[in-house]
């Protein structure tokens, strides 16, 4: 944890993540059985960042605390 904000590296050797275009930010279907992550994290955080590097997924999730 940093002075100002709370910070996560992770990382994942699974499929890369390929963006459908349009938000994420969008809800699926209440019926959905799947695809909310990405939703909540754009909502819950003040930045969410990935990139594919080597064969892994890399992601940084960054949450201010003020």
């Amino acid at each position: 944890m940093l002075p100002d904000r709370i910070e996560a590296l992770l990382s994942d050797d699974d499929l890369a993540f390929t963006p459908t275009g349009g938000s994420a930010s969008r809800m699926p279907d209440v019926l959905a059985g799947d695809g909310r992550g990405l939703a909540l994290a754009e909502k819950a955080l003040d930045a969410l960042d990935y990139h594919r590097v080597d064969g892994t997924n890399r992601w940084r999730l960054v949450r201010r605390l003020s």
